[in-house]
């Protein structure tokens, strides 16, 4: 009922591809096969170069299929590892549903994402090297695949991230470890053409804002979005060190975050150097605070749009 009339697909892991599930005479074995015919295992392989795609569009919804018996050692096993993270790297909030959280009692289908919206098991996207260092301590049915795991990965992951201008993690209880692992993938140059990136309503606080802001020279942002954070001034210094060095940004969203007069006018005086800056959002004290009167008056000075909610 929530989707219109059209052709949907869906895949189903594992038993959409064939598996090794044969007896030396070719008859299929409900367990401990080995084998598969010649053409099985060629449709398996060229399946395998593709499958990433599946996980990880910004279009596909992903379901996970744990039951919550199981749901604590589903990220531990490495085929189930890589496709979590193919799913979660790039996916808009949402998009990622977590069926062991179903209560039945979902009256729609909103209510049903609402229920199952895998936010706490949602990770950061790391790099294929770090990928392949995590994999180390993955357990896997056939050893064999480690190395075919951390290869797709690899082919997954530099395809999606290379052409992403956008990506939304807003809402995810994320804190300053999730912030320094993203602030690693990004600064490794995965993300070449990123424009947008929206962290609101997260705990990174000043330590996971400062890792971003170390990131922010390497990607060419157009809009940042940081709202609801829990950011004061040590996390607005350490944006204003970093406003100089982003040379494409136009767009910068610090609401709801309990910035004081020392990080205003550390602001303040990076407006100086932020030849981008466009338009600033940005919660304040008073009026007539020092910090506020200086990132006001910056803001003139330079052409700066300065969007503010005082607060009393």
């Amino acid at each position: 009922q929530h989707c219109s009339p059209c052709r949907h697909a869906v895949f189903y892991d594992f038993c959409s591809l064939h598996q090794r599930c044969r007896d030396s005479g070719g008859e299929p074995l409900l367990a401990g096969g080995s084998g598969w015919y010649p053409s099985e295992e060629a449709l398996h392989r060229r399946a395998l170069c593709h499958i990433s795609a599946l996980y990880s569009h910004p279009q596909t919804w992903v379901f996970l299929l744990n039951t919550k018996a199981s749901a604590e050692t589903f990220l531990s096993r490495g085929w189930c590892y890589c496709e979590a993270l193919w799913a979660m790297s790039g996916k808009r909030p949402g998009m990622v549903l977590d069926i062991s959280r179903d209560s039945g009692a979902a009256a729609d289908w909103f209510d049903f994402v609402d229920e199952c919206r895998s936010l706490s098991c949602r990770a950061a996207p790391v790099t294929p090297d770090v990928f392949a260092a995590q994999l180390e301590e993955k357990c896997f049915s056939h050893g064999e695949d480690r190395p075919l795991v951390a290869r797709l990965y690899r082919i997954g992951f530099e395809a999606r991230f290379a052409g992403l201008t956008r990506l939304e993690y807003h809402g995810l209880g994320w804190g300053a470890a999730e912030a320094k692992t993203l602030a690693a993938t990004l600064a490794s140059g995965a993300a070449p053409r990123l424009r947008f990136l929206s962290l609101d309503g997260n705990v990174l606080g000043c330590a996971g804002t400062a890792s971003i802001a170390e990131a922010m020279p390497w990607v060419p942002l157009q809009e940042l979005r940081l709202g609801a954070n829990c950011i004061r001034d040590d996390g607005a210094k350490a944006l204003a060190a970093a406003l100089p060095k982003a040379l494409s940004l136009t767009r910068l969203y610090l609401g709801a975050n309990a910035i004081g007069d020392d990080g205003a006018m550390t602001l303040a005086a990076a407006l100086l150097q932020a030849a981008s800056l466009q338009e600033l959002y940005i919660d304040l004290d008073l009026a007539h605070a020092p910090g506020a009167l200086a990132l006001q008056s910056a803001c003139t000075a330079h052409g700066v749009c300065l969007r503010r909610r005082l607060r009393e």
